[in-house]
């Protein structure tokens, strides 16, 4: 039965993390069923509960320093060392006792011998957030903040209830779950190992009990790269996908998101002379000042009063964007080289205080960056690649040695969980295209304008009066009424207006950026909205 529930706590998993499921074997289970008064492998702290009646389970309760649960490293059976595993079980505190307990996992290059060339990894999970000890590998980069997608603190650990806890290794990955408020979030990530589990261990110096401890392999066992989910498809493990191999496809598109994956979306472009090009995309926060209503102590007349005062905090933003990471790259800013934000959540930076106030209380009613699909597009550029995202132009990818050596081949890598559509080839260029450069609407993230649901006398592409426009639609019309100035000049030299950019996530802001070039002119096509209230005046 405890058994049953176990793997009840894994489905459940499966949807909450986004995480795909894959076919599982267990390697160990332990339901402290089967133990009397014989608990010879276990610390002397420990004893078997069994509360309610028939339900028992292990309850390890220290007197003054650490113990160790196992008195040496519970090692799994020889052969069954996984390298992908999911490692679940339940704990639960009494009333007063911390919070607080670590796991200790063990792993060996060879299994053969467990205790030579070990590598020992330490997480700990505390009501405050998890994390992983300096003896483990660095905490990851989005930590708590991103992957669950919330900044405050989290939910509390209940007196004497059960609270399930899970490791989910996938491809050199290591992620740390833990139930709050009925929901396994992800806490902490670590990665960059290849090496099998040997063994494990918990210690604590706080009272704990636990129970239904399962191990279950994903190693060595069949399956595919990708699960189909709707219209997108979802790894299974960390994957690379060929995008192209040679110059034969001038332009593929493709949509990805991370679903709050640790790891970063890579794009590798490899020369001809064997030299790899690449590109990370990985989630990140921000912070804003806003302004809240406190109990502030003061002194007043000799007296200390507390007064309900507007004072201005500093919040952090999780999940507000991606982080783009490689050679060449330029953010908006001239002091930002090697990377540059995109974001999906608006740029606060870019707004007056009142409306910075509005955008944080409702920050967490907008998609994250982890839950949103950044649409790509790969064009053929001599001997490189221009890349365009959600319809903007970012920068051409080439090789920038001594060598000039032309890109031959693009490959996507994705971690675990992340999603993908796509991608889409399409197999020449129109006659007209590098000498002008439509627009393609489609793939912006800005609000529908009044023209959705209307009949326009044409769509798709189209040439009109000379003039070439890609994907014509009514649904990707942009609303100018919806434009505003936002923030203007501040500190003498600075301008809010001009420095916004195109990836500032802007819902009020319809900005495009193209490939650099000396531009003529530029085409629109406009309709008028009927509707006397709206404001007439457009910049």
């Amino acid at each position: 039965m405890k058994y049953r529930f176990a793997l009840a706590a894994l489905a459940a998993l499966g949807v909450t993390a986004g995480v795909a499921a894959v076919e599982m074997q267990t390697v160990f289970e332990e339901g402290f069923d089967r133990y009397g008064y014989d608990l010879a492998q276990f610390n002397d702290a420990c004893t078997i509960a069994e509360a309610p009646a028939s339900l028992k389970s292990l309850r390890v309760r220290p007197v003054t320093n650490e113990v160790s649960v196992y008195r040496k490293p519970c090692e799994l059976p020889q052969g069954t060392n996984p390298v992908d595993f999911d490692f679940a079980f339940r704990f639960r505190s009494p009333r007063d006792a911390e919070r607080t307990f670590s796991i200790v996992l063990y792993f060996a290059a060879d299994p053969a011998q467990p205790s030579k060339g070990r590598r020992t990894v330490r997480l700990t999970v505390a009501e405050s957030g998890s994390s992983v000890g300096p003896s483990g590998l660095p905490r990851s980069t989005i930590a708590r903040m991103q992957v669950t997608p919330r900044d405050y603190l989290l939910p509390p650990i209940p007196d004497n209830t059960w609270t399930r806890v899970l490791l989910r290794a996938r491809n050199r990955t290591l992620s740390l779950y833990v139930e709050r408020g009925g929901v396994l979030v992800r806490e902490v990530s670590a990665e960059g190992w290849d090496e099998p589990l040997t063994g494990f261990n918990f210690s604590t110096r706080h009272a704990l009990d636990l129970d239904d401890i399962v191990i279950q392999s994903a190693s060595g066992v069949g399956r595919d790269d990708f699960l189909a989910q709707g219209d997108e498809r979802i790894a299974t493990h960390n994957v690379v996908l060929p995008l192209v191999n040679g110059d034969q496809t001038p332009r593929f598109s493709f949509a990805a998101k991370p679903n709050f994956i640790a790891a970063p979306m890579l794009l590798t472009f490899t020369t001809e002379a064997g030299e790899n090009l690449v590109y990370t995309l990985k989630p990140f926060a921000t912070s804003a000042k806003v302004n809240v209503r406190r109990d502030v102590t003061e002194q007043v007349d000799g007296r200390t009063v507390t007064t309900r005062k507007t004072v201005m905090e500093t919040q952090m933003l999780p999940d507000a964007g991606y982080t783009l990471s490689g050679g060449n790259v330029r953010g908006h800013h001239v002091s930002q080289v090697g990377s540059m934000p995109l974001y999906v959540r608006p740029n606060t930076a870019r707004y007056l205080q009142k409306d910075v106030d509005r955008m944080v209380a409702e920050w967490e009613q907008t998609p994250g960056a982890s839950e949103t699909a950044l649409n790509f597009t790969l064009e053929r550029d001599g001997a490189g690649y221009a890349l365009w995202i959600d319809g903007q132009y970012v920068m051409r990818i080439e090789d920038l040695s001594e060598a000039r050596s032309p890109v031959k081949s693009v490959s996507l890598t994705l971690p675990a969980g992340a999603a993908l559509r796509g991608p889409v080839m399409e197999s020449r260029r129109a006659a007209w295209e590098g000498l002008r450069y439509p627009l393609v609407l489609a793939h912006g993230r800005h609000p529908a304008g009044p023209l959705a649901g209307a009949k326009l006398p044409f769509d798709g592409d189209r040439v009109i009066e000379g003039v070439p426009f890609r994907g014509v639609n009514a649904a990707h019309a942009l609303d100018t009424g919806l434009c505003r100035e936002n923030r203007g000049s501040y500190m003498l030299e600075c301008d809010g207006f001009l420095q916004r950019s195109a990836f500032d996530g802007m819902p009020d802001a319809l900005l495009f950026q193209v490939p650099p070039a000396i531009y003529t002119r530029a085409y629109a096509l406009c309709a008028v909205a009927t509707n006397p209230a709206r404001d007439t005046q457009v910049t």
